[in-house]
């Protein structure tokens, strides 16, 4: 295998996964305005959380992905085991399930206003 694919999944996974997790910490200041504020009607405030939810779910996708590609390339590198890589796995494969987990709630939501 060539020297410049596990340096280049390494890198690749590495800046996928910060761009996620920049992009995931970028939601929570609206999420916190819409907990703060007093005169927001109930349901319209938990249907923005919950729609802030689902628009973090997708962005941990993506982080999901980068930190999956991430360690691939540190497996490849080094003698670190492969089972490593199931983390990244799994994180992408509960993100997914989120989001659809939560498209169903919103759907229902919108639906009982």
């Amino acid at each position: 295998m060539g020297s410049w694919l596990p340096d280049g999944l390494f890198v690749a996974g590495g800046l996928l996964f910060l761009l996620g997790m920049i992009r995931v910490g970028r939601l929570y200041p609206g999420l916190i305005r819409t907990m703060r504020s007093p005169g927001t009607d109930r349901r319209a405030a938990s249907l923005r959380r919950l729609e802030v939810a689902y628009t973090a779910s997708k962005e941990a996708i993506v982080a999901g992905l980068g930190l999956t590609l991430n360690l691939s390339g540190l497996v490849l590198s080094s003698k670190t085991p492969a089972w490593v890589v199931w983390s990244g796995i799994v994180l992408t494969a509960a993100s997914v399930l989120n989001v659809f987990t939560l498209r169903y709630v919103i759907r229902r939501q919108r639906d009982a206003a």
